[in-house]
């Protein structure tokens, strides 16, 4: 029996069949939200399989060179977690051989939500369960029969209840934090806070994703990636396969002068630049591969001259710069979002439709700040792609699939079980696009965070201590940091029944820029950083600056209302700085 000839359809018509069958194929996963649904429907699911092989092609290390990953030994995880959120006298405690008590966890912990409080928890409960471990095959020794109690006085006395045996009671703060939280202060984003500021934040961001992903996508728990590292000879730094960290080393020394930014290699900035220039309206961009022969040349002359190259001079085009920019990040020995995270951003599409944007604002702000600066100006860049998709065709779903496997595809054997897993590969690309429809907001501080943070410092700056040791005084409330933390006095008059129009809500005083006080100035509900520096006849190169109080220093942003912030931070002293000069500042 003859075959009967497969009709030619028309272009149109195989794109509908294409559509139909990506849909069928998209529906038939699990969906945990309708709204993770409907993103997961607009994928391209033949071609994200695709770029997935092509990152898994792309790990060019070699076995010998790779760092080999070490499993945890009993406890150790869960102590580095307690120092890494500023615990580390807990932790301590259990070093010496002293197990960790309610009343230790209690101290510690004032100030936490019970959430955070049991995220602690379960670590020192497993540190304790390690202690009576070891302690049970300890061999017995002479001075455990005989104790020299003169050395030790303390020795005589029984420990006191171990926290497993004995549950912590939550704090009594947490009316106090809802009506901070509620109290409509405009965002903060994270690089206008001080560096002692984003420690805060990232410590208690830390605490705060644990809770989530323990208590609302079981299985999830943050476990850190550790690898022996080798150490690298300085020659071998390549601009292809090394760490960020290294080429950014590399390139301060080497080309302080041309870096765009101190935070980024030389290379990256360039190659966003110049699709920048060159690319943005072009079709298919970083969806159409560049030519080879033309990849290599370009890839030889970047290495010979060590990512500072003029690419417009070596006949670079659009799509040869655009294979560049994912080689580059998937060559990477560590990966963009670090060995440590990348399985737990795909691990938010887990969480309920309300969870899963915060829970990333919170993980973004746990990387590293190289790679948390390249990361921000990707996603930036890729936005602004996006927004030209009526001409190049590449919105934020197409950017998505083109770019999830390049920046979540995971080295050795869990890449090869992504290579498998069409669920898996879904959720990054889910977890991408989500990210890049949401890239502004996605970089503000929760506000529960903030106002947790200034919740701590007031009770700080008023004797009402947060937490007796030091350690929780230091991740709330850095010394060096805080400005007048000592002064309980506000530095705010409010006005009651003001007869001006607009209606005066406070007056503050202004620091300007040569250290001139502006006392008086006055402040309305519709007062913002903007409309104030235009008041005080501020260039526009300048900004409002917070100072002081319970915060230690951010920059805020031109339409923050003034009100809601006084409001907050009543002891705050606000500056007027060149915005140039607030790194230097802060």
């Amino acid at each position: 029996q003859k075959v009967p000839p497969l009709k030619k359809k028309k272009r149109g018509e195989a794109a509908g069949a294409m559509g139909d069958r990506r849909k069928t194929v998209a529906s038939s996963l699990p969906h945990r939200t309708s709204e993770a649904g409907l993103r997961r429907d607009s994928l391209d699911l033949e071609l994200l399989h695709q770029e997935f092989k092509e990152a898994a092609s792309s790990q060019v290390h070699d076995q010998k060179d790779e760092e080999e990953e070490v499993p945890a030994a009993e406890g150790e995880a869960e102590a580095e977690w307690l120092e890494e959120v500023g615990l580390e006298s807990l932790s301590a405690k259990v070093k010496k051989g002293k197990p960790i008590t309610a009343q230790d966890l209690s101290e510690q912990t004032q100030g936490f939500t019970p959430a955070q409080v049991q995220a602690v928890k379960v670590r020192v409960d497993t540190l304790n369960g390690t202690l009576r471990s070891k302690q049970k095959n300890r061999k017995t020794d002479a001075r455990d029969l005989f104790p020299d109690t003169a050395k030790d006085d303390s020795a005589a006395e029984p420990d006191p209840e171990p926290v497993s045996a004995a549950a912590a009671e939550p704090d009594d703060h947490q009316e106090e934090l809802a009506r901070r939280s509620g109290l409509g202060e405009p965002a903060t984003r994270f690089f206008d806070l001080s560096e002692a500021d984003q420690k805060q934040v990232q410590c208690l961001n830390l605490i705060q994703l644990t809770s989530v992903l323990e208590t609302t996508a079981k299985g999830t728990a943050i476990r850190p990636t550790r690898r022996k590292k080798k150490k690298k000879s300085k020659d071998k730094v390549s601009v292809f396969g090394s760490r960020l960290s290294e080429l950014v080393e590399r390139d301060r020394k080497l080309y302080k002068a041309k870096l765009p930014d101190q935070d980024m290699p030389l290379l990256f900035s360039r190659l966003l630049a110049f699709i920048r220039e060159k690319g943005m309206e072009e079709e298919g961009i970083f969806r159409k591969a560049g030519a080879s022969a033309r990849i290599k040349t370009l890839r030889e002359a970047i290495e010979a001259q060590k990512g500072d190259v003029d690419l417009e001079k070596l006949d670079c085009r659009p799509h040869d710069a655009a294979a560049l920019l994912k080689q580059f990040l998937r060559e990477t020995r560590e990966p963009l979002l670090t060995d440590e995270y990348i399985e737990t951003f795909a691990a938010t599409q887990q969480l309920g439709k309300d969870m899963q944007l915060y829970s990333l604002q919170l993980l973004v702000m746990l990387l590293p700040k190289i790679n948390r600066m390249c990361l921000r100006e990707l996603l930036h860049f890729l936005t602004d792609v996006a927004a030209l998709s009526d001409v190049n065709r590449m919105g934020s779903s197409n950017l998505a699939v083109v770019f999830a496997p390049t920046l979540f595809y995971i080295r050795g054997q869990k890449g090869q079980k992504m290579l498998k897993e069409v669920e898996m590969q879904v959720s990054t690309a889910a977890t991408l696009k989500l990210m890049l429809e949401n890239e502004t907001t996605l970089w503000h501080v929760p506000s529960d965070i903030m106002a947790q943070i200034r919740f701590v410092n007031d009770q700080r700056a008023s004797g009402r201590k947060a937490s007796k040791p030091k350690e929780v005084k230091r991740l709330l409330s850095d010394k060096k940091k805080v400005r007048n933390d000592d002064s309980q006095s506000e530095n705010v008059e409010w006005v009651e029944n003001s007869t001006e129009a607009p209606p005066v809500k406070a007056l503050v005083p202004v620091v300007m820029s040569n250290s001139d006080v502006r006392h008086g100035v006055k402040i309305t509900e519709h007062s913002t950083a903007e409309s104030l520096l235009k008041t005080l006849g501020v260039p526009e190169d300048f900004c409002l600056v917070e100072v002081g109080g319970n915060i230690g220093c951010r920059r805020l942003a031109m339409k923050a209302l003034i009100l809601p912030i006084l409001r907050a931070n009543p002891r705050l002293s606000l500056r007027v700085i060149a915005a140039s000069e607030f790194s230097s500042f802060a």
